[in-house]
């Protein structure tokens, strides 16, 4: 994974950050209300969720508060799980993690082998210094005799 290929999950970071507003895909939904993403989408299409798709991308978000108003409908909000693991983008995040560890890794793997040719550089930098220096010792004692 590339620098640009991070790049993507700190956009959506940053996103989450400067909206203030808790916004959740089809799949964090159904997670939560413990159906599959297809159901959500019925859901969605049929209105009893209400919800708004993202034109760019053909893609659902829901508002944390209409998640809220439809379990509170269907009686479900009391029983709404509230532990950290349980939070519908708790799995979310935690990929999220995982894929920055990786793009750590990879970056950490690059420098080191950055790290190898730059080493292996000074080394024939040095060498070819030594025997300039040789070469050019040599010659002035032959020139000298």
């Amino acid at each position: 994974m590339s620098a640009y290929a991070c790049r993507p999950f700190v956009l959506r970071w940053q996103y989450a950050m400067e909206s203030g507003s808790e916004y959740y895909t089809t799949a964090e939904v159904a997670m939560s209300l413990g159906v599959s993403r297809q159901r959500v989408s019925q859901l969605l299409k049929s209105g009893e969720l209400k919800g708004e798709k993202i034109a760019e991308t053909g893609r659902w978000r829901i508002p944390e508060d209409t998640l809220d108003e439809y379990l509170r409908s269907r009686g479900g909000l009391k029983t709404r799980r509230r532990r950290l693991e349980d939070h519908p983008r708790f799995r979310e995040l935690e990929e999220e993690v995982r894929d920055f560890r990786k793009c750590l890794a990879r970056f950490e793997v690059r420098l080191g082998i950055l790290e190898g040719l730059l080493e292996d550089q000074r080394a024939t930098l040095l060498r070819l210094m030594y025997e300039k220096e040789g070469d050019g010792g040599a010659s002035n004692a032959r020139g000298r005799t």
